[in-house]
């Protein structure tokens, strides 16, 4: 038959079996030189770095330079080309994203009414600024297009004409040729199954 459960035996069983862990040491209770090197209870080594480990300082420290090197080339070229298309460079903003701002962290949030129409102000405000900094090709005007559009239709004309005329050119050189072979042949008088 199965025992009840007593509590008490329980727990002097327990008491005589358990066998606890003490607390794991963290960094601050370990001496000055374990807890500076980042290694926690493992032991420092003296040895030198292996070949491997000195080759991929090597590699590390010049893919970083070769880095800087690029991102300053490339805030530079970035600046040109600001330049020359006339824009002023986007300004690095020191204080902190708003959160409400379509970034790519996190979800979404819904606009309120009043962010809703600050950017429309804001969008209404750079239209008005920008309303003449159109490409020169899109500012034509209606008669400039229709002038452009004539142009096109008589250089077209004047394709088909000299089509035409080629045309008709050819046609009369055929002409003049299979009527000058048919003058110029023999006339046999012997029919084709016939022979002499």
């Amino acid at each position: 038959m199965p025992r009840e459960y007593d509590p008490e035996y329980a727990r002097q069983y327990y008491l005589r079996t358990r066998q606890l862990k003490g607390r794991k040491r963290g960094l601050a209770d370990l001496p000055a030189s374990r807890a500076a090197s980042g290694k926690g209870s493992l032991p420092t080594s003296s040895k030198q770095d292996s070949p491997v480990q000195s080759i991929t300082k090597e590699r590390t420290e010049q893919l970083k330079a070769r880095l800087e090197k690029l991102k300053v080339l490339l805030k530079q070229l970035l600046e040109e080309a600001h330049k020359q298309s006339g824009m002023e460079p986007p300004k690095k903003e020191d204080s902190p994203k708003d959160p409400n701002s379509s970034g790519s962290s996190g979800p979404a949030k819904p606009k309120t009414q009043a962010q809703k129409r600050a950017a429309k102000e804001a969008l209404d405000k750079y239209k008005k600024e920008h309303k003449n900094d159109q490409p020169k090709e899109v500012k034509k005007t209606d008669e400039q297009l229709s002038n452009e559009i004539e142009q096109v239709r008589a250089k077209i004309k004047e394709i088909r004409q000299k089509i035409a005329e080629s045309v008709a050119k050819a046609k009369e050189q055929a002409k003049s040729i299979s009527t000058d072979s048919l003058h110029n042949q023999p006339v046999n008088k012997n029919t084709p199954g016939e022979s002499k």
